[in-house]
């Protein structure tokens, strides 16, 4: 994966609201490769992370989680790979436990990233811990819940004080200004007492992190549904959500082969496969879920470098392919023009077809084009094809100008070539009334037809092999 945060190309999507979406991503690679246009310029320079794993708490009677650290070192390797998404090491944070507090992780929002990032910047924030909820003590309404992520010095009988609740995140992250933002949250709270694997100190209710979403172009990607658990497992070494999201910044969710991950389509990875996973590890189901009500731009989180030299050196080839290509059909054509088996008019519109691309053809020379590919291929000689052409051109003709006459036989450049009276005088001006629609009516030297290359109107000496064409 090659950095990229920046770049946009145009994308209909329909599985976002319908919207059509924009891809921007991680670094300046693309630059060199794609030429499409940027409604934002932002590199790995100018992206940060902030990433916090906890797993041992202060507090005792918080159930430890086992894969939390391992689950925020493999996101910080990726990020600062240089083959992966290119973030330098010194702009992203790494929080592990007892360095994840509750003082510390408001001062990494507060103070570390709101003094780096800029309007155009990108900020990515992931979390891995437990979550818990609470009664709200703000309000007298019996039974309403506060939700809360909890830091290395959370005390869980006074989470109001300790941990970090869902309004205060928000709080801190509407401080940060930026068109970017990403956000994975491997945390979770759900109904019940807490399980093994499970990351929740078992609270009831609901979590809502729709206002997560307010601001331009900001993304939530959370574990589980409100009401479900996320879970780690010995198996895979990692929590179940974090696990997946490796896989599919690390290429698994590029599905259309770009060489390219977007949000979108690590979210279609992971709604995929993180409920399969769970299943067959025999856990509760567990969905991820995407926030995103402001976002109107699909942001790349990785390139897959190896992948776009791939497609790179595939066009390239395919080009030198054609170009190859391209002159043996032309040495073919001269080769047949030179023997006296193709008439010019039918030479040089042989030379206009093959160099245009399919989707430029008319429906004429749609149907020539074929016949012109079995003629290469030795499938058919020149004598069919002459007699093909004048055929399709001359039962097209009738059945779209059934009414047009035909031209007197002096001017009629067919009767002219079949005669045989192109060797004693020049060819006869093509009739307006017998000119073809998409044709280039150019004069007859545009193609030389020693090499077949094509030489401007005013060319007196081909451009290509040199020999004199007028």
């Amino acid at each position: 994966m090659e950095p990229l945060f920046g770049r946009l190309r145009s994308w209909s999507v329909t599985r976002l609201r319908r919207r059509g979406l924009v891809k921007t991503g991680f670094a300046t690679f693309i630059a060199k490769i794609m030429s499409s246009s940027a409604d934002a310029i932002a590199n790995a320079e100018n992206s940060f992370a902030l990433i916090v794993g906890i797993g041992q708490y202060q507090d005792e009677r918080i159930s430890k989680l086992e894969y939390t650290h391992a689950d925020a070192r493999a996101f910080y390797e990726l990020l600062i790979d240089p083959q992966r998404a290119g973030f330098k090491s010194e702009n992203v944070n790494l929080l592990l436990d007892a360095n994840a507090t509750h003082h510390k992780i408001r001062k990494a929002i507060n103070t570390w990233l709101y003094g780096r990032l800029t309007p155009n910047a990108t900020a990515l924030i992931f979390f891995a811990g437990h979550g818990a909820q609470e009664q709200d003590k703000r309000s007298q309404e019996a039974g309403k819940q506060s939700y809360y992520f909890l830091p290395w010095d959370a005390d869980c009988e006074d989470l109001a004080s300790t941990a970090i609740s869902h309004t205060e995140f928000d709080e801190l992250l509407q401080t940060l200004h930026v068109k970017r933002m990403v956000i994975f949250l491997d945390a979770c709270h759900s109904t019940g007492v807490a399980k093994p694997g499970g990351r929740d100190v078992g609270i009831a209710g609901s979590p809502r992190f729709d206002r997560l979403a307010e601001g331009e172009g900001r993304v939530i990607v959370a574990a589980a549904k409100p009401e479900q658990r996320s879970w780690e497992d010995p198996k895979l070494q990692h929590g179940i959500f974090t696990h997946h999201l490796i896989e599919a910044l690390r290429g698994k969710a590029d599905y259309d082969g770009d060489g390219y991950v977007s949000i979108q389509e690590v979210v279609a990875y992971l709604q995929k496969e993180v409920p399969r996973s769970a299943r067959l590890l025999g856990k509760e189901p567990q969905d991820p879920t995407l926030i995103c009500e402001s976002m109107s731009k699909d942001i790349i989180l990785a390139v897959d470098a190896e992948r776009l030299k791939a497609r790179e050196t595939e066009r390239s080839e395919s080009a030198r392919r054609r170009v190859e290509e391209m002159r043996a059909k032309r040495f073919k054509l001269v080769d047949l023009r030179s023997r006296g088996e193709l008439p010019l008019t039918e030479f040089t519109e042989a030379l206009l077809i093959i160099e245009k691309e399919p989707d430029a053809l008319t429906p004429i020379e749609a149907m020539l084009k074929q016949w012109l590919d079995l003629l290469f291929m030795d499938r058919i000689d020149s004598k069919l094809y002459v007699q093909t052409r004048a055929k399709i051109h001359r039962e097209t003709t009738h059945r779209s100008k059934p009414t047009v006459l035909a031209p007197p036989p002096e001017h009629d450049y067919r009767h002219w070539e079949a005669t045989g009276e192109s060797s004693k005088s020049p060819i006869p001006p093509i009739p307006p009334e017998r000119q073809k629609p998409g044709l280039a009516n150019a004069p007859a030297t545009a193609f030389c037809i020693h090499c077949g290359t094509r030489n401007g109107p005013d060319n007196l000496f081909c451009i290509s092999c040199g020999r004199r064409i007028r």
